[in-house]
């Protein structure tokens, strides 16, 4: 993510399938939708990963509460044995 306009194409992406979760009844789309990975754990994916989760608790239960039954994961994935190595 380098631009704000990244930023902000991120933040639409995660509301829009959360909007799309809370109004299916689809179990199996809604955890789908609500699965979030970030590739890289550098210090971008990692503030990413942490901020996500602080809207977790904070934000997206309050604006989706249909959706507070369902876990939230979010996966960081990075290919070396240990976040922020670089």
């Amino acid at each position: 993510m380098k631009t704000i306009s990244d930023a902000l194409l991120l933040k639409n992406t995660i509301l829009e399938r959360f909007e799309e979760a809370s109004r299916t009844t689809d179990e199996d789309l809604r955890k789908k939708l609500t699965n979030i990975v970030i590739t890289g754990g550098g210090p971008t994916g990692v503030e990413i990963a942490g901020m996500l989760s602080a809207l977790k608790k904070n934000v997206f239960f309050h604006e989706f509460p249909s959706l507070r039954d369902l876990p939230l994961d979010i996966h960081l994935i990075d290919g070396l044995p240990t976040l922020l190595s670089r």
